[in-house]
């Protein structure tokens, strides 16, 4: 009699071997990630550079660079070969400090943010 059961079921029903599982790591470590933004002073609405340092033993898959905005962060874009870069503008109406931050994903999947790095806004 054949098995008539979804997939999973039917190796294990008919005495097939079954396995779920990852290529996870439990010894790899999530990835290192430093942000330097250029300048650190800078004019409402002018243009900065994000340029992020990452690095892990599987190697590093994207960076990506957000802006927080109170309590929400802003993805503003990523790259995917190093030097891990991106310009981008100040907000217009930006009057305190202005905070960014980038997260770098490995190739096992796992990510890590760096420490979040504040431009002073000139007015």
């Amino acid at each position: 009699m054949a098995c008539m059961l979804p997939l999973a079921l039917a190796l294990a029903g008919c005495g097939g071997g079954f396995y779920l599982g990852d290529n996870f790591d439990d010894n790899d470590d999530p990835p290192q990630v430093v942000l330097i933004v250029s300048p650190d002073i800078a004019e409402a609405g002018g243009e900065v550079r994000l340029r992020a340092s990452a690095s892990d033993d599987s190697g590093i898959d994207e960076v990506i660079f957000f802006r927080v905005d109170g309590a929400v962060s802003t993805r503003l874009g990523s790259d995917e070969t190093a030097p891990y870069e991106l310009d981008t503008e100040l907000p217009d109406d930006a009057t305190a400090p202005v905070q960014f931050f980038a997260r770098a994903i490995d190739n096992d999947g796992q990510s890590r943010d760096s420490d979040l790095f504040s431009v002073t806004v000139n007015r």
